[in-house]
Formats: structure tokens, C-alpha cells, sequence
């Protein structure tokens, strides 16, 4: 995912500064973008117990957004992509959240952009209303956060 995005950086790199600033003491906040293209459920699960595993303090979760100007704009324009479905979305958030542990803090449920800038979803543009449907989600499956993750995120 980071090579798709551009990164200039692999996941190695990332865990080990995380190891780092958590041995001195820093809590740590992870970012994610859900609903990558070519990215399966299954991959995005595993980037939670994976991140459960880092111990991480807390977490922003984005939905996947085209922005003016972007090459993923570009790509979704030529028909390359499709950006997620609200409902895709919200599945992908509460098997997301189903991993992670109870104790680790959600400081985001979904990202959006200045709506000169956003090109699409145009639901993420409601965030009380991705907010909602995420937890109507978690009610409808009987679940809550954590409830896969097992200690230390194995």
C-alpha cells in the first residue's frame, strides 16, 4: 500500500521508528486509509493486528478520497479505480475495528476534504452520517471494537 500511495518509505521502516519513540516513552498514533485500490479485506484486518501488534495509543481511520488534481483522480478518471461505496466503507471500518483492541483510541472514523477540492466520494462529506452507519453496523453484527484481537496483536 505505501508503494501504491507513493510513499518514500516501507512498513519496516515505519514499525521501527514506532518501536523507538515507544521505548522513550511517545505514544503513538497510526494512519490509515481504507479501501485502497487492490487492497482485499483481508489485508486491511491484517493491517489492524498488525498495528494492535505494534501497540499503538491510538489510531485516525480515512476512507479512500479523490482530490482535485491527483493522480488518483486521474486514475478514477480514466476508469482505473472505483472509489468505495458507503457501504463498502462501513464494512471495511468495523472488520477494522473488530481487530484492533478495545484500549486503543479512535481519534478519526473517516476522513473528507474541502468540498472545492473533493471530487469524490460525496458521501464522505457527512461524517455524522458515516459515524452513524458504522455503529448501526457494529449493532447489526452484534460486535464491538476488539473483539477478534487477542493479546499483543497475534
Amino acid at each position: 500500500s505505501l508503494a501504491w500511495m507513493g510513499r518514500g518509505h516501507r512498513f519496516d521502516v515505519v514499525a521501527d521508528a514506532m518501536a523507538r519513540s515507544r521505548g522513550r516513552g511517545l505514544e503513538i498514533c497510526a494512519q490509515v486509509i481504507l479501501g485502497l485500490p487492490g487492497e482485499s479485506r483481508e489485508e486491511m484486518r491484517a493491517t489492524a493486528r498488525e498495528l494492535a501488534r505494534l501497540e499503538i495509543a491510538s489510531v485516525k481511520i480515512h476512507n479512500l478520497h479523490a482530490l482535485k488534481g491527483t493522480r488518483l483522480t486521474q486514475m478514477l478518471e480514466a476508469g482505473e479505480v472505483e472509489l468505495p461505496t458507503l457501504k463498502e466503507y462501513v464494512g471495511y471500518a468495523v472488520d477494522f475495528l473488530e481487530e484492533l483492541p478495545p484500549t486503543c483510541v479512535i481519534d478519526r472514523i473517516s476522513g473528507d476534504a474541502p468540498p472545492q477540492y473533493l471530487v469524490g466520494p460525496a458521501w464522505c462529506r457527512n461524517k455524522q452520517a458515516v459515524r452513524a452507519a458504522i455503529e448501526a453496523e457494529l449493532r447489526r453484527r452484534g460486535t464491538r471494537q476488539g473483539c477478534n484481537s487477542k493479546p499483543g496483536g497475534a
